[in-house]
């Protein structure tokens, strides 16, 4: 059953050689319409070639002035896994699209299914949509599917694309469960940002399918004391609360790690040249000198003096 949502056409063109996913003009390709993305209405659309587009913005910069960010068409990364039973590859289009300082990932397939074929939760992680002809470039609506995770962990078999080498050895097959049972019954526990205690699941596969959380998300954050899925940590085992020091520790010295490989490192000296201190960023300077980043910035760039007569150098 098509969606029902309005769509529009124009600008068609007739010299079509790109495939969609490469094509990154702005005019409509032939029979091209385009709808748009659930929760970014008016900030991006889909296509039903599964393009997509950001839309034209009014933009205020930092000096409080207005400019026009004009439409364009966003690439999409191709992803491949390799398929060493057939010694090719597997691909799969994703995008990432940015909204109020938030970045969000999605599978291209599932967004012009949702839009162009039949609606459904978009963060449903048990439904998969893939392609009937295998390509995972060719996303049109008609060559789209969608499938259960069950459906999907044995389509590869039906279509020739793998073989179990466990249906004959039952040994082996005992082995590969009890070998899966305990990389994935591990024992999770969710706290909120403050440290508090929610909730623990009996492995992160219930985790993810009660929370509604991506499981590698969880699997991740539950290796990285400082990081998180969905907004909560997550820890193994059952601990009543987590230490926030430690989160807060790892946080610093992340930060300046990476203020020392990628930071610009600063000094500032007096009026006669002579070095007042060293900084391992224009942050850093910013935090310990109360002057804001964007004077010390600006002083860099002109080489003048900055407030106080301070003068402002790269190291």
């Amino acid at each position: 059953m098509p969606s029902t949502q309005t769509a529009h056409t124009v600008n068609l063109r007739t010299d079509i050689i790109l495939p969609a996913y490469l094509d990154m003009t702005m005019e409509d390709r032939p029979g091209e319409h385009w709808k748009d993305i659930p929760g970014f209405k008016n900030r991006f659309q889909i296509s039903s070639h599964g393009r997509i587009k950001r839309m034209a913005r009014k933009i205020l910069d930092t000096q409080g002035g207005a400019y026009t960010l004009p439409a364009m068409i966003r690439k999409a990364v191709v992803n491949k896994d390799r398929n060493f039973h057939t010694l090719d590859w597997t691909y799969r289009l994703q995008i990432v699209l940015q909204y109020r300082n938030r970045k969000y990932s999605f599978q291209v397939a599932r967004l012009l299914y949702h839009c162009f074929v039949q609606p459904f939760h978009l963060k449903d992680a048990s439904l998969v949509v893939s392609t009937l002809n295998l390509d995972g470039l060719d996303l049109r609506p008609e060559n789209l599917v969608l499938l259960t995770q069950s459906e999907k962990c044995r389509r590869p078999y039906h279509t020739g694309r793998q073989s179990s080498h466990l249906s004959t050895d039952k040994f082996r097959l005992i082995a590969a469960i009890e070998a899966s049972k305990k990389k994935t019954n591990i024992m999770v526990s969710q706290y909120d940002a403050g440290g508090r205690y929610i909730a623990t699941f009996p492995s992160i596969t219930e985790a993810a399918r009660s929370t509604g959380i991506c499981y590698a998300s969880i699997a991740y954050a539950a290796r990285q004391p400082a990081r998180k899925a969905g907004g909560f940590f997550w820890r193994k085992g059952d601990a009543n609360k987590i230490n926030l020091k430690q989160v807060q520790e790892i946080i610093r010295k992340r930060q300046v790690l990476y203020r020392e490989k990628k930071g610009i490192k600063v000094m500032q000296c007096d009026a006669a040249g002579n070095v007042i201190a060293f900084f391992s960023a224009i942050s850093d300077a910013a935090k310990k000198t109360g002057i804001s980043h964007k004077t010390i910035a600006n002083a860099l760039k002109r080489g003048d003096s900055g407030i106080g007569g301070r003068v402002w150098k790269r190291q």
